[in-house]
């Protein structure tokens, strides 16, 4: 397996990534909130439409997409990307950055576990 189809989709996320900012960092929060779980929910549908295949030989997850032939190697770069967006703006927020941070760091562990 060649590590390549990483490096596309990373590169395919870093050009998208003055567009993905703007409407993560800097637009209303209604609209972050909306694009994380429009993530969450591509993340979900990726990983329930591709949990039953087993056509390639190492793979370990639903999540686990490296065929290079579709794009969903990059579909899933792209959500995750962004998800770390707002989970920077969500870092941003007053209520978030005065607190406690344990509590953030278990919330957020949380979140991913139920994710992935």
């Amino acid at each position: 397996m060649e590590p390549s189809w990483s490096i596309s989709t990373e590169a395919g996320a870093y050009l998208l990534f003055p567009f993905l900012a703007t409407f993560t960092l800097f637009r209303s929060a209604f609209l972050a909130g909306a694009l994380l779980l429009a993530c969450v929910a591509v993340l979900a549908g990726l990983s329930l439409a591709t949990a039953g295949q087993t056509h390639e030989a190492a793979r370990a997850s639903g999540l686990d997409i490296f065929h290079g032939a579709t794009l969903l190697p990059f579909v899933r770069c792209l959500a995750g990307f962004t998800i770390g967006l707002i989970i920077l703006r969500l870092s941003r927020h007053p209520r978030v950055a005065g607190c406690n941070r344990t509590w953030y760091g278990d919330l957020l562990l949380l979140s991913l576990i139920l994710v992935v």
